[in-house]
């Protein structure tokens, strides 16, 4: 059926199997393992780590993984734009939300000070 796991699909897994609050990891299958009786029992996972340029690979079970879309599909696309629309709806600009974060760091901590006091400990600086 067109809802069977195939090569290029993009899923989630966990890394460590057994640990039921472990991060889930985002990767794609790259081949999939099909039984005896024909149905797809495991896949092999093509993925990232983040300080990493060279691909990993692993297999699952295909009880496993979830399966997020498929690349070819492109519905994921019209999903995405839901998304979008949905956090932009609550004020959430994902396009632009790293400078918004950047543009509140980059006053510092002592920005607010207006009694020329050091904002960490509250002491007044010494002029020379």
């Amino acid at each position: 059926s067109d809802r069977d796991t195939k090569c290029g699909d993009v899923v989630y897994f966990r890394k460590r199997d057994g640990k039921l609050d472990g991060p889930w990891t985002i990767g794609i299958v790259d081949e999939v393992v099909k039984s005896k009786d024909g149905n797809i029992r495991r896949v092999n996972l093509k993925y990232h780590n983040p300080t990493e340029t060279e691909p990993r690979f692993t297999d699952r079970s295909v009880r496993k993984i979830v399966r997020l879309f498929n690349v070819e599909d492109g519905s994921w696309k019209e999903d995405m734009m839901k998304v979008q629309a949905k956090l932009s709806s609550v004020g959430i600009d994902v396009y632009h939300e790293e400078e918004v974060v950047d543009e509140s760091l980059a006053a510092g901590p002592e920005a607010e000070d207006v009694d020329g006091t050091a904002a960490s400990n509250g002491e007044q600086e010494d002029e020379d």
